[in-house]
Order: C-alpha cells, then structure tokens, then sequence
C-alpha cells in the first residue's frame, strides 16, 4: 500500500454523481488556504475495447501506448474535467491514464504530485485498493442498484459517502482542513477523553504535564477535536481547566475503573459512534483512528491488537449499543471492559509494526517521551 500524504480522493458510484463538482468544490475551498494540485484518473482494464464511460470514445485510452501516461492540462475555460479543476484553483492539474496492472506504479506517480505544504486532490475509485490518501469520499449512494465494480469493491475504505442532488451537497465541505501535515474533518462521531485516573504512577497529576508547552491533557484534545463533531471529557471529579468548551463528563460509576468512566459518557453521548482514548497517550494517529471508524460502520466495538495481542482497550471505537450491557457487568462487579468483548459484535485491527501507541505512565516514560 502506498501512502500518499496531504492527499483526497475523490470516487463515485456511477455516473452523473456529481463526482468531478465535488472535487471542483473542494478545490475551491481549500484554494484560499492552501495550495492545491488535482488528477484525473482514467483505469484502462485489460480486454477492454470501448470507453469506459459506456460509450464509444474518443479512443484515447484505449490506444495509449505504455502502461501509464501523465498529461498537465494547460488549457483552462474547456469542457474537460482537468480544465474544470483549473478553473476551480488548482495551481496545475493532470490527466493520469493507467492500464490496471500497473496501479502501483501510478500511486508512486501521484505522491510526486502533492505540492510542498499544500494538498492533492485526486479522482479514483480503482487506485485505492494500492493506495492511502489522507481521506477517501464517494460520490452517490450505495444502495445505488447500478454501483460499479470499482466503487463496491472500495466501500470499506470510505470515509463519507456524500449525495449531491444537483445542487447542493449533503456535507459541509467548508469543515476539510489541513491539520499537522494531514488532511481532515470532523466525523459524525464523539471522541472520549478520559481524564479520571489516580496517575499513581506518575507521582503528578500526568493531565497538566508539558507537551510542547502546554498541559498533556490540551495536547492530546487539541488533536481529536479537529477530527470529530464533538469531544466529551470523562473526569473523576473536579473539572480540568483550560477546556471551557468542552463537555465534562463526572464519573457514575465510582471505583470501577475506565468503564465506569465510559459508560458515563455514551450516558451523555448524542453520537452512536465513540472513539475513546486516554489522556495519556500524547500522540494519536489519526490514520489508524480514521481506519477504527470506518470498520465501526459494521462492528459494536472495534480495538487495536498489537503484535504481543495486547488488546488496546482504551484506544478504541465503541457503539452506544453496548451501554446496556456494559452497565450489566458494572452492576455485577465486573470492572474489566475487555469482558464486554466476547458478548457484542467486536472486530479487532492488527496495529501496523511501525506504529507505537506509547502511554505516558511513569516519570520514566514521560522523559523518555521528551527525550524522543
């Protein structure tokens, strides 16, 4: 899989989805903020004789030499869709064909093409399955009973599905944003920040810690909040400083540990998708967040593994569905949230080998944080 960084993509159920507005869109709100360079990508399957838009065609693609060809568009004010995207304020903008065999060798192509500091737009459906942009929007509805073959074979790398009809589109396209070097908007789903424990081992108060100058806490909420519609603070007591604008969530459940602590708070959630998380992990990575929320779209609770199969349960996504059952086992003395797992509809994600999810537990981990 090749990552491609301060990227979007853009695909389609199928024709006359709005698919190339959508993008044009997109680089109109981005273009005052960023610098944007666009792509439109044309798949040639193998055996394919017509245009692949269902009719007959221009004959270009299918009489391309080559396995791949990149063409800049120099022309704007015409018809084509890269001329659109020039219009809308891409900086330069492309037409990338490419035979299917040869996916891979185009995603190498497209990380080329993301501008320093600024933000590729690019339309696909084919390419994602070898390729991982920042955020992935497809245009129309699955439930479409004329979905192409490339767009159902990607539903599960969506991000947001967006109707557009004709008009107006059913996603606030002024809230995607760059946000330390990625791409974002805030999902339909809460964020639960648990800022209740003892820190006994710490020996502080491991909330108000230093982290690039300011309290642990803010660190890590200033990184959810760019992500999610709202973020909900699960505290034991006192409220934390420094967040007036945020939910705060006491404790119910005394001496029960972190489920305590989140059943509070999918009591108070207006959202069914939850995204919980310690205070104490200075460093979310939104990519396997994003990955996490997709996969809740079918699963109750979804939870990171890492290589040992230690189960990351307080780094993971969970259903307001589970409530009950979850205040069941508090009720019964049951403290261990991973006890849930087994009784609800629970998918596991194997955590990458590169990815550290490093907990701020002692003084020791704490300067070895700092010390990089």
């Amino acid at each position: 899989m090749h990552r491609v960084p301060r990227s979007i993509m853009v695909g389609s159920t199928g024709r006359n989805t709005g698919k190339t507005e959508f993008a044009c869109a997109l680089i109109r709100s981005l273009k005052e903020r960023y610098t944007v360079h666009a792509v439109k990508i044309t798949t040639i399957y193998d055996g394919c004789t017509t245009c692949i838009r269902g009719d007959e065609g221009c004959g270009v693609c299918t009489s391309m030499k080559g396995e791949l060809r990149l063409n800049e568009e120099l022309r704007p004010g015409g018809k084509k869709d890269t001329s659109r995207m020039l219009d809308a304020g891409a900086e330069k903008a492309w037409w990338l064909r490419v035979r299917e065999g040869s996916l891979a060798d185009a995603a190498k192509e497209l990380a080329k093409l993301v501008p320093e500091d600024g933000i590729l737009i690019f339309e696909s459906n084919s390419i994602r399955r070898v390729c991982e942009p920042d955020l992935f929007f497809m245009l129309g509805s699955p439930d479409n009973s004329e979905v192409k073959d490339s767009a159902r074979s990607a539903f599960g790398e969506v991000d947001r599905m967006v109707v557009f009809d004709g008009k107006t589109f059913d996603f606030n396209i002024g809230s995607v944003s760059l946000k330390n070097g990625r791409c974002v908007y805030p999902h339909n789903a809460a964020a639960v920040l648990l800022a209740g424990g003892l820190s006994s081992r710490m020996g502080s108060d491991k909330r108000y810690l230093d982290i690039e100058g300011v309290p642990l806490v803010e660190h890590v909420f200033s990184q959810l909040d760019i992500s999610f519609a709202e973020v909900l603070l699960s505290v034991a007591d006192n409220p934390v400083p420094g967040l007036p604008r945020t939910r705060q969530i006491p404790d119910r459940y005394p001496d029960t540990g972190p489920m305590g602590g989140v059943a509070s708070v999918l009591e108070e959630s207006e959202f069914t998708v939850n995204f919980v998380t310690a205070c104490d992990i200075p460093y979310i990575p939104i990519s396997l967040v994003q990955k996490m929320l997709r996969l809740s779209k079918n699963h109750q609770i979804v939870v990171p593994v890492d290589r040992s199969g230690k189960l990351e349960t307080l780094f993971a996504v969970y259903s307001r569905s589970v409530l009950p059952l979850m205040k069941e086992l508090l009720e019964s003395g049951e403290r261990r949230i991973r006890m849930l797992y087994d009784k609800v509809d629970t998918c596991y994600v194997d955590i990458p080998l590169w990815m550290n999810l490093r907990n701020l537990n002692t003084r020791a981990d704490y300067l070895a944080y700092l010390a990089g």
